[in-house]
Formats: C-alpha cells, sequence, structure tokens
C-alpha cells in the first residue's frame, strides 16, 4: 500500500507500506533531505542486498486522511532514493489495522511502546549500558593511577559515558518513562 507520509511536520513524501520491515526509509529526492558524506551510516541486510546507507533524524506522521487516526514517530531514518519505506520503528508504536481493500490503515497509540521498543527492551539497553560502564570502572580502578593503560580505561570510560547519555537523549526523544529506564 503506498500512503502519504508527513516528514517534520512539513514535507509530504511517498512511502509503502511494510509492516515486516524493520525501519524507516525516507525517499531525499521527494522530501528535500540531504545526505552528505559525514551523515551516519548504519549497515542494512535487506531481502534483496547488503550494505550501508546515509541516516537522518526526521519525524514521520501518517495523516487521518477521514478515517482512523494520525501516528507519528520519530528518531534515526535511513535515506533512499524517490519512494520511503514505512516499516516496523513507526509501526511498533501503535496498535494498527490494515484494510487493504479500502486503502486504510487505522493506528491506535500503543501504550506499551515507546520509539519502537517495549519497556522490557528498554530497561535491558540501559541495564547493559550500565553493567558495561560499571565494569570498566572496575578494571580501571584496579589499574595504577598514571599509567598509559589507566589513561586508555579512562578514555574508553568517557565513551561509554557518551553511549549511555545518547541512549538517554534517543529515551527523551521516544518520550520514555523515567521508571523504563531503570
Amino acid at each position: 500500500m503506498l500512503v502519504q507520509v508527513m516528514l517534520n511536520d512539513h514535507v509530504q513524501a511517498p512511502f509503502l507500506v511494510d509492516t515486516g520491515a524493520s525501519g524507516i526509509s525516507i525517499p531525499t529526492t521527494s522530501c528535500g533531505a540531504s545526505a552528505s558524506a559525514s551523515t551516519p551510516t548504519r549497515a542494512h541486510l535487506g531481502a534483496d542486498r547488503r550494505g550501508h546507507r546515509r541516516r537522518a533524524d526526521d519525524r514521520a506522521r501518517v495523516g487521518a486522511g477521514g478515517r482512523g487516526t494520525g501516528g507519528a514517530a520519530h528518531g534515526p531514518r535511513e535515506l533512499v532514493d524517490e519512494v520511503g519505506l514505512l516499516g516496523g520503528s513507526f509501526f511498533n508504536n501503535f496498535v494498527y489495522q490494515v484494510d487493504a481493500a479500502e486503502g486504510v490503515i487505522t493506528l491506535r497509540t500503543n501504550e506499551s511502546v515507546r520509539g519502537g521498543l517495549a519497556e522490557a527492551q528498554w530497561r535491558e539497553r540501559f541495564r547493559s549500558a550500565r553493567s558495561e560502564l560499571a565494569r570498566l570502572e572496575r578494571y580501571a580502578e584496579d589499574q595504577q593511577e598514571g599509567s598509559p593503560r589507566r589513561a586508555e580505561l579512562e578514555a574508553n570510560l568517557r565513551g561509554l559515558q557518551g553511549v549511555l547519555d545518547a541512549l538517554d537523549a534517543e529515551a527523551n526523544g521516544a518520550e520514555v518513562p523515567r521508571s523504563w529506564r531503570e
């Protein structure tokens, strides 16, 4: 099914609905998004090919169109040419019903999901990041003060803290409750 999607609340673009796809791919040619050499990439494995795609941080919204409700999701999206793909990272935020004969998708907010992930998944992501940070902190404390190894571990600690900060920012963007981050 082909639907019109509103990006960042001001640009409409055509998207194919693929509830089995893992993410959202944004069409660069029709929505004016641009990717440069400095745009982050993500490994991609699709049914037809493997490679890397440029990523952007945009917001996608499917309009009501007279029947059903609208819905929105945001976060990193892959950038592709011409027609986008609306997949799981969007649909996981909703309880949805597809009526292909009528060309209607009905979306209701799934209160058990934020940013495409359930509470248990968010908790695991935070637990894993904090556990790795704590493990590395303990190991660094065992190293001699001023040693090259300790300096290296302290740099790694700063990097891991950055990862945790980025995860927290992602959770903020997805409106993840504080209780899901414990």
